[in-house]
Parts: structure tokens; sequence; C-alpha cells
């Protein structure tokens, strides 16, 4: 990770080598072709430049050299203006695999990428990226990343870990780590409650990246997020001192039990989307009430007949 002119993350620098016995690509792409226009430079070993064209950057003579590209991150996040792609948190930056890491030309299911994420402690800059299955030293990348979305996070930001319903959290708090008080506690509340269904959460971990807003509800909207390794997001605001922390609704905690709800579930196509949505709304206020935050049928009922009423409208 490399510094922009206001000492925050500018670029992202990746190697790519390829694996004995494995040809080059004819290209090195990005999955959403509206980083192009970020590529900063494509050079070989000796640092030669790589050619490029309107595909990406020429990797099919590169026989046994490596190439190495630099990806203008920070600018891309200022300009591109699609929060599903790159947005800044303070100086800290969250973006999709689909710009900031490339990938071979043909990328089908039974393609990988091995990742390693050069970083020490004491480095400037840190990464949180989601990817879980390992090959040694290095993060397996398949075609999940991209067909199923998901999103890294890099910079200064502050890391929590929690453990609750059998999986680890990673929790980072962009944007100098505003949260609000309790979020680790409702974040293992909701876990507990979702894990009731079966037992356990179901995954092993779990990235969580909390970005502030200037909002006046504590949880203001969430999104989960699957591509090679689970990844909530949830965006915070700055709440009130006189917020009741049993109320659900004035809180917006019930977004967090409504995000991790969304594991119960194989992934499903964008054209089914209502099946994972819908469960998800009938799971957060149902879960609620059987791990005890909502305190009795009366307020159970109403909440779900409030949420699929709101469902009905937006139909």
């Amino acid at each position: 990770m490399l510094p922009d002119d206001a000492g925050r993350v500018g670029g992202i620098s990746l190697r790519y080598c390829a694996r004995p016995k494995t040809s080059w690509p004819r290209h090195l792409v990005p999955e959403n072709r509206r980083a192009l226009p970020f590529l900063v430079s494509a050079v070989d070993d000796n640092g030669r430049p790589l050619p490029t064209d309107g595909e990406g950057v020429v990797t099919r003579e590169l026989g046994a050299r490596c190439a190495r590209i630099v990806v203008d991150a920070g600018r891309l996040a200022d300009r591109i203006d699609d929060r599903d792609l790159a947005m800044r948190a303070g100086d800290d930056l969250m973006m999709s695999p689909d710009v900031w890491l490339w990938r071979p030309e043909s990328f089908d299911d039974e393609a990988r990428l091995f990742v390693r994420v050069d970083q020490s402690d004491d480095a400037r800059f840190h990464a949180l990226v989601p990817w879980t299955e390992r090959d040694g030293d290095r993060l397996v990348v398949d075609a999940a990343a991209f067909a199923l979305g998901t999103t890294a996070a890099f910079g200064t930001f502050a890391v929590d870990e929690l453990d609750a319903a059998g999986t680890h959290f990673v929790v980072a708090r962009l944007d100098g780590g505003a949260a609000p008080p309790r979020f680790l506690a409702w974040l293992k509340t909701s876990a507990d409650a979702v894990a009731r269904v079966d037992g356990g959460y179901p995954f092993a971990r779990v990235n969580v990246l909390v970005v502030p807003t200037h909002a006046s509800m504590p949880i203001v909207t969430g999104f989960f997020m699957r591509g090679g390794g689970p990844t909530a997001t949830f965006f915070v605001g700055d709440g009130g001192h006189d917020i009741d922390d049993d109320d659900l609704d004035g809180t917006g905690r019930w977004t967090i039990t409504h995000e991790l709800a969304h594991a119960l579930l194989p992934p499903v196509d964008v054209a089914d989307a209502w099946l994972n949505e819908g469960l998800a709304t009938f799971h957060q206020d149902l879960l609620a009430r059987r791990a005890g935050m909502l305190k009795d049928d009366e307020t159970y009922w109403h909440e779900l007949s409030l949420g699929l009423g709101m469902g009905a409208k937006r139909a």
C-alpha cells in the first residue's frame, strides 16, 4: 500500500507471478472496467513497461518473468462515485476486488489466485481482506470473490476481535474508530441469536467493517457479502445518550441480526434475492424474540407486522 500526497492510502501495488507449469493469460484485467483509467503503471521484474490496451495489461509474452502493477486506489475511490465499488471512510478505503485485485483474463470456477498480503505490525497501513482459505502462507481467491461480491479495507483503522457463537469476528473501526459504545455487545447478542437456528453461527470467521456517518441513529444500515469469505458492513451514527439500549427500532440494532441472518441461506441469484432478504427480515424479529431482545410476544408481532407491511409497499 502506497501513500498519496496527503499521507493517506493512495496506491495499491500488486506483483503477479505464474506458478510453475502455468502459462500466462493474454491479459491481467479488472473485473470492472471502470478501474482501467486508474492503472498507474505496469512493468516486469526488470522495470520494463508492459503493453496495455483496452482490455488491461498484456501479459502473454512474460514467460518466467513476473508483472507488477500499481492501481491508484485513492483517486479511484474519490472519482468513481459508486459505493458498491469503492469509497473513503475518512483516511481509510473500502474497495471491492472488482477494481483493485486485477485477475487473469479468463477466470472460471477452476481458476485461483494465491495472494499474500505483505504487511507487518508496524506498517504504515494495514489491509483487512475477506478470504479465509489458505495455501501455505497465501490466501486462496476463487471466482466467488467476483461473482458474489465482497469488500476489503485499507488504511490505519483500529481492529477489535470478538469470539461469539463459535465464530471469530474481526471488527475494523474505520475513520478514526468511532462506533456505538455497545456495538461489540450488540454484535455478540445478535450472533448468539442467529446461532440458535442450528446450534452455531454458519461461518468460522467474519470480517465486520464499521463505518461512521453523521446520522443520529446508532446503526443506520448494513450489508452482508460472502465472496470468498463473509464480510458484514455497518454504517453507524453518532446516536444519543438518551437512546434505550433495548429499543431495537430506535437504535437500529435489529440491522445487526438481519445482516448476520443472511448466513443462514446459501447464495442466491440476483433475481431470487427476495428469498434471502425475506427470510432475513423474518428472522430478525423471530430470533430477537427467542433471544430475549424483544421482551414480549406483543412487541414481536408488532415488529413482524411492521416489517411485512414495509416489504409489501416496497415490492
